[in-house]
């Protein structure tokens, strides 16, 4: 049965001279608005980085190369093989890399998607039986909404009673 990867999306701050965020995957940054393509294992993945420096990969532009380029197995229910686990399609799970939380959806072609709005920071300290700061960027946080400023763009963020944080990238706004 073919197993599909699909890559996060995350929304990693850096800012490119157009005034768009690059992104970060794999080690390597991408020019925020364009495509690009990597491999991993048998995948070739075929992806998109967005201007406010997420990015993704979906499942129907993902071929194997080692089985000839195909993108599905019809009429079957795969697998998603993230990070040495296995988990079954249709189901929801987590997983931490860094600093970040994952949580993410299998889908039933093997495929894999972890918005970046579901994604938080997870490496944030705190005290038992209280609420936890939220520390972004080197600034500390209260439980709640805040906003902060990255060069060109201003992100709405919520910090969580766990000490971790998201900032949606569809309330991200330009201010420059």
């Amino acid at each position: 049965m073919l197993k599909l990867l699909v890559l996060l999306s995350a929304v990693l701050v850096v800012c490119s001279a157009q005034g768009c965020t690059n992104c970060q995957v794999d080690g390597r940054t991408y020019r925020g608005g364009s495509n690009f393509q990597f491999d991993r294992g048998c995948y070739r993945f075929s992806c998109k980085c967005n201007c406010d420096g997420s990015w993704n990969c979906p499942s129907s532009l993902t071929t194997n190369k080692c089985t000839g380029g195909g993108n599905q197995n019809a009429g079957a229910c795969g697998n998603c093989q993230v990070n040495g686990g296995s988990y079954r399609g249709g189901s929801d799970f987590q997983f931490d890399r860094g600093c970040n939380r994952f949580s993410c959806r299998c889908n039933c072609d093997g495929s894999w998607n972890c918005p970046s709005s579901l994604t938080t920071s997870i490496c944030s300290g705190g005290r038992n039986g209280a609420c936890r700061n939220c520390e972004a960027y080197g600034r500390t946080y209260g439980r709640g909404s805040f906003q902060m400023d990255q060069g060109c763009y201003r992100y709405s963020c919520t910090c969580n009673c766990d000490g971790s944080w998201n900032c949606p990238a569809g309330k991200t706004k330009s201010i420059c």
